[in-house]
């Protein structure tokens, strides 16, 4: 069931040109989102992930290695990526809240974990450093 979106909070699921994000937070100018990769591109970026570690390349600066996987039973092994989240404020008139689908709370500690630990976006780090991270909403 999907509704048209009167406000999203850390961790809620939404859908906007044709795929499924997980809402991070929303500032003035930006609006912060990780994209939930569908089983094949989980797959494919994870065969990247593979070769990466094998040669010891470094990871931690490279967006396409910002994610978390998935524990929902909604999303179970997929993950929640995080290399385009910083889009325009303006994008969220386009969003479509689902309302039938969440994360779990162990998803929602570790998508909060990876922005403060890796190299992410300053303005996003202020923003969802104080955020419970409980799905009562």
């Amino acid at each position: 069931m999907t509704s048209t979106n009167i406000s999203l909070t850390f961790g809620d699921i939404f859908e906007f040109c044709e795929n499924k994000y997980v809402f991070l937070v929303a500032t003035l100018r930006h609006v912060y989102i990780a994209k939930i990769l569908t089983d094949s591109d989980t797959k494919t970026v994870e065969s990247l992930l593979k070769v990466h570690q094998k040669r010891g390349e470094p990871m931690e600066e490279n967006p396409l290695f910002w994610f978390v996987r998935l524990s929902s039973e909604d999303f179970k092994d997929q993950w929640a990526h995080l290399a385009h989240a910083q889009q325009s404020a303006d994008s969220c008139k386009f969003f479509k809240k689902i309302i039938s689908q969440k994360l779990v709370e162990a998803d929602l500690i570790a998508l909060k974990k990876e922005i403060l630990e890796k190299r992410t976006w300053e303005e996003l780090k202020r923003e969802i450093k104080d955020l419970p991270t409980t799905n009562c909403r």
